[in-house]
C-alpha cells in the first residue's frame, strides 16, 4: 500500500475482538463516517486536480499568448523602424531630386537672362544705328531741303 487510506480501505479494515473493547457498532459507524469524508475528499481532490490541469493549460496557454505577442510586438517594432528608415531615405532622395531641379531651373532662368540682356543689348545698338542713320537721313533731306530752296533763290537772282 501507498501509505494513503481510500474510503474502501477504510471500509473493509476489521479488528481483533478484545476483552473491553470497543463497541463494534460504534466503530463501525465511525468508520463510515471517516469513510464519507475521506470519499468527500478524494473527490475534492480530483476536481481540485482537474481544475489544476486546466488552470496549467491555460497558463501554458498564455505563456504561448505571450510569447507570440512579444515576436508580434518586436516584428511591429522592426517593421515600423524599417518603414521610417525607408521614408527617410525616400524623402531624402526627393530632396535632392528636388534640389537638382531646382538647380536646373534656375540655371535654365539663368542662361535666359542672360541671352535676353544679349537680346536688348542687340536691339539696344540696331536702335542706336538706326537713330544715327536715320539722322544722317535727315540730314542729308535738310541739305537737299536747303539746296533744293537755294535753287530758285539762285535762278531768281541770274
Amino acid at each position: 500500500m501507498n501509505g494513503l487510506f481510500t474510503p474502501i480501505d477504510i471500509q473493509q479494515q476489521s479488528f481483533r475482538r478484545a476483552l473491553r473493547g470497543y463497541d463494534p457498532e460504534e466503530v463501525d459507524e465511525f468508520l463510515d463516517r471517516v469513510a464519507e469524508s475521506v470519499q468527500g475528499y478524494v473527490e475534492k481532490i480530483r476536481e481540485l486536480e482537474r481544475k489544476l490541469e486546466v488552470a496549467e493549460e491555460q497558463i501554458q496557454e498564455c505563456r504561448e499568448l505571450k510569447h507570440s505577442l512579444n515576436e508580434a510586438i518586436l516584428f511591429a517594432q522592426q517593421s515600423a523602424e524599417e518603414k521610417i528608415k525607408s521614408a527617410a531615405q525616400q524623402a531624402e532622395l526627393t530632396l535632392k531630386e528636388a534640389r537638382a531641379k531646382a538647380d536646373s531651373i534656375l540655371e535654365e532662368a539663368r542662361m535666359r537672362i542672360e541671352e535676353q540682356k544679349r537680346e536688348i543689348g542687340r536691339l539696344s545698338q540696331v536702335r542706336q544705328q538706326f537713330v544715327a542713320e536715320m539722322k544722317g537721313t535727315l540730314s542729308k533731306f535738310e541739305t537737299l531741303v536747303g539746296l533744293v530752296s537755294e535753287s530758285p533763290k539762285a535762278e531768281e537772282k541770274r
